[in-house]
């Protein structure tokens, strides 16, 4: 991949949703945890990783869904003084046609509790 080489960095890709027995629509743990299988519970691991960052650019499809199921697991185990690192670009995500409420909704959320919300042309690179 031409950004890994350019950045001399690993993509780290996250798999979810391989089992059929629950729905997963977080990136950190899904709907229903099974004690069966490692890979429903909840991703520390990735969680830790994300710590280290001095922000977390949050964005993906869908806003409604996945997004919103990600980062309320991310604002659930994150530092409360440090919800601000989490940004989240609504601009590069997007509801589930049907659906853009929830995602009204969600964003409304995430903003009360402190997520800095943005668009990604307003995102400062400083």
């Amino acid at each position: 991949d031409g950004w890994c080489d350019r950045r001399v960095r690993a993509v780290e890709y996250v798999v979810k949703g391989n089992n059929m027995l629950t729905e997963h629509y977080s990136a950190l743990a899904a709907d229903v945890q099974r004690p069966d299988d490692p890979n429903t519970q909840f991703n520390h691991r990735m969680l830790e990783r994300l710590r280290k960052a001095d922000r977390v650019l949050i964005c993906g499809e869908a806003l409604s869904h996945c997004v919103a199921f990600t980062v309320r697991d991310l604002v659930a185990h994150w530092p409360a003084q440090e919800l601000g690192k989490l940004v989240l670009l609504t601009d590069c995500a997007s509801a589930v046609p049907g659906f853009e409420k929830a995602a009204e909704d969600f964003v409304a959320e995430v903003t009360a509790a402190g997520v800095t919300v943005t668009t990604s042309d307003k995102l400062s690179w400083a």
